[in-house]
């Protein structure tokens, strides 16, 4: 019998060399490789009495984790497609194949509606234009899926232009959300969706920014970091802004029952931006 130890609790549970199979294989716990215990010596592992519901924390909030994890990261695989040949899979770009074109034709619903009528395959007949894209795609989806059974061995260009385009269809959707968001909050709270813009919005969009501007002035380049402060916010105005005044004018032309002429068009398209 190993003596026990005074110590006011929580005290360390003594096992002895007999006790504990690993002590006498020739390595210590506590140890390097042959150090072993002798026979009638003790190895005190500690313990704690909070110990077991930490773990127990711990476990739960990594399954809470993993279970909110798990169909994000399946939706992101199944819509973006993996650029690196060792992450290929055949099921995933197979439906990569469906999917991309999908997403894409949800994001163009604003200038190019999904039920728009096309005529395909049969003559004098219309189907809506999300079907058509379906079918064809489908199709490929199907062919790529019997025919391609080994991965590529070097990265292709089309796959990340494709994984960038996908990445900015879905943080284009995430800001959207986050429009909806703001403006429910708004409403609830009575405010101005101005005041939100300038407020929350502006410093959610700026985060970004302030990270990577000073992580690059920490790498030793402030004249990187100065000019990214200038160029961010004028590129979301030249371009985002122009953008989104070019689909708007673009929307509001279809509407008029007046010809406009093309100098006067290309001159509205100039002054967005």
């Amino acid at each position: 019998m190993c003596p026990r130890s005074s110590a006011p609790t929580p005290i360390p549970t003594p096992v002895s060399a007999t006790e504990f199979p690993a002590a006498n294989s020739g390595f210590s716990q506590l140890g390097s490789p042959g150090n072993s215990l002798a026979k009638g010596e003790c190895l005190f592992l500690p313990f704690s009495e909070g110990f077991p519901d930490y773990q127990s924390s711990i476990l739960l909030s990594s399954l809470i984790s993993k279970v909110w994890e798990l169909p994000v990261s399946i939706l992101l695989k199944l819509t973006i497609p993996q650029t690196s040949p060792s992450q290929w899979n055949r099921f995933y770009r197979s439906a990569n194949i469906v999917l991309c074109p999908l997403a894409l034709l949800y994001s163009c619903n604003s200038f190019m509606p999904l039920n728009h009528p096309i005529s395909f395959l049969l003559p004098n007949s219309h189907f809506p234009l999300w079907l058509v894209v379906l079918f064809a795609c489908s199709s490929l989806a199907v062919l790529h899926y019997i025919v391609q059974k080994e991965p590529p061995k070097t990265e292709e260009i089309p796959v990340v232009l494709i994984a960038f385009v996908m990445s900015v269809f879905w943080i284009s959707v995430m800001a959207g959300e986050l429009l909806n968001c703001l403006a429910a909050l708004g409403a609830l709270l009575e405010l101005p969706p101005a005041l939100l813009g300038l407020t929350v919005l502006a410093w959610g969009n700026s985060v970004g920014d302030l990270v990577a501007d000073v992580a690059v002035a920490k790498a030793g380049q402030p004249a990187l970091a100065m000019a990214d402060c200038f160029a961010g916010p004028m590129f979301n105005m030249l371009f985002g802004l122009g953008t989104a005044l070019v689909i708007q004018t673009a929307t509001c032309i279809q509407k008029l029952t007046y010809s406009i002429s093309m100098s006067v068009l290309w001159l509205r398209l100039c002054s967005c931006f």
